[in-house]
């Protein structure tokens, strides 16, 4: 099941979400204390996979990052970004 905020395709394409999606799944693998690994095997992909997405090597795409936070991580789209947003004022 997709949660608000994911359920959207830009255009009816799978597009890349950009190196911000890499800082959403490393404060969501973070929030749940999962080690890269066992999110990669959860989602059902290589952890070189995994890591280059996390690191913003390869661009995640808008699906496979949704994927991650509805099957993985059991976090919003919407509510995990408020919280990067609000890590992200504290830092400036």
């Amino acid at each position: 099941m997709w949660q608000a905020g994911c359920s959207k395709q830009i255009g009816g394409r799978n597009m890349a979400v950009g190196s911000r999606g890499a800082d959403l799944l490393q404060m969501a693998r973070r929030v749940r204390k999962l080690t890269q690994l066992e999110v990669a095997m959860a989602y059902g992909v290589d952890v070189k996979t995994y890591r280059s997405w996390e690191l913003g090597l390869t661009l995640v795409s808008y699906d496979d990052l949704c994927g991650l936070l509805d099957g993985v991580f059991r976090l919003d789209l919407d509510l995990l970004r408020g919280m990067a947003d609000a890590a992200y004022r504290d830092w400036e």
